[in-house]
């Protein structure tokens, strides 16, 4: 099983993950995984099923490299 990681301290608030994945994150000022847990409020982690090609492309493309996507 996969799992994306969001680093909120390194996210720059640009929303383009929001774009790029709307069924894992959300943009209102402030980037949100949806459905994220968090021990500590600033890194969040979701489990995910199988090839999910837009969580991999939001976190190719996210400029402060607050996204990322492992096993």
């Amino acid at each position: 099983m996969k799992e994306i990681i969001f680093d909120s301290k390194r996210c720059l608030k640009c929303g383009l993950c929001s774009k790029l994945d709307p069924e894992n994150f959300e943009f209102s000022g402030e980037t949100k995984l949806i459905g994220g847990k968090s021990d500590d409020g600033i890194v969040f982690k979701k489990n995910i099923n199988g090839e999910d090609k837009s969580a991999k492309l939001a976190a190719g493309s996210c400029p402060g490299g607050a996204i990322e996507i492992v096993e």
